[in-house]
């Protein structure tokens, strides 16, 4: 059907209510293009439109299975709405008066409905198996995933390492062909390169020693910090057991021996005992007050 002949006779009046044969000569550019001199005759060359048609049978044909699967999934797909829209179900009562049309839409709409959940279940069900095996591959392939991940980490570190020394390589290959085409370069100083990295040796050598002594000091001051603490402790121990105004001895003990003195005429010997006394009292109080003063 030419649509140019079809605006020529709705622009008489006419109209054409079914599709018509038009001849080839009053066919307009666009149709002779398209469907070719005689339209679809097998007798004449072929058109666009009809080369277009049989390419796109020919694919519809060799993947019929393909299209069945895909027809399928969308007419029974839970995602899709199907039902009608407002402005059709408001053009379709006004087409034919409203009777009954809106029980029937809404006993569609329950049937789809139900229908839709009965799918969405059966595939529920469908794919639960396969969810299971999924999950079960995915559980096993995870601890493989973990040791590669791992692998790949140490390759990825050696690999920098690797470039990190191949960056170095490269300037020590630059710099010896900077020394080739330069003879005062610096690199041929050796000498003094020598001495200097002997030098920096040296310095290192001298550096432990001295930490190790270092290190032996630090050990030998802690020692002796632990037994000045220890002796520090004995100390206040014996200042607190060691009466500061008094002697250690008792009275009734001093009595008893000066008495047992005099009884047995021995009045010299109770002269030293008092004498011996007193000068102790003064030596251990002297002893007690430096101990102090010490302390503070």
């Amino acid at each position: 059907m030419d649509q140019l002949c079809t605006f020529v006779m709705q622009c008489r009046g006419s109209s054409v209510l079914s599709p018509t044969e038009v001849d080839g000569g009053r066919g307009s550019d666009c149709g002779l293009s398209s469907q070719g001199t005689r339209g679809m005759d097998e007798l004449y060359p072929r058109g666009l439109f009809r080369r277009s048609c049989e390419v796109v049978m020919s694919l519809m044909r060799e993947h019929a299975k393909t299209l069945l699967i895909l027809l399928e999934t969308l007419v029974y797909d839970p995602l899709v709405d199907w039902t009608p829209a407002a402005h059709q179900v408001s053009f379709a009562s006004a087409a034919h008066g409203g009777r009954g049309l809106t029980e029937q839409v809404q006993r569609r709409q329950r049937l789809q409905r139900d229908l839709t959940w009965d799918m969405l279940a059966v595939r529920i069900k469908e794919i639960a198996t396969g969810w299971a095996k999924n999950k079960e591959l995915v559980s096993s392939l995870l601890p493989e995933l973990r040791s590669s991940l791992s692998d790949l980490r140490s390759k990825v570190v050696r690999l920098k390492a690797v470039d990190d020394e191949k960056q170095a390589r490269l300037k020590e290959t630059l710099m010896l062909r900077e020394a080739e085409y330069q003879p005062s370069h610096p690199l041929y100083t050796y000498s003094c390169f020598r001495h200097i990295k002997e030098s920096i040796l040296e310095c290192k050598a001298l550096i432990r020693r001295e930490l190790q002594s270092a290190a032996e000091l630090s050990n030998m001051h802690r020692v002796v910090l632990t037994a000045s603490e220890n002796v520090v402790a004995q100390i206040d121990g014996w200042l607190v057991t060691v009466p500061s105004n008094k002697f250690c001895v008792a009275p009734e003990s001093m009595e008893r021996i000066l008495e047992y003195l005099q009884t047995s005429g021995q009045q010299h010997l109770v002269q030293q005992v008092l004498v011996g006394r007193s000068r102790s009292h003064r030596l251990l109080l002297r002893g007690v007050g430096r101990v102090r003063s010490v302390r503070a």
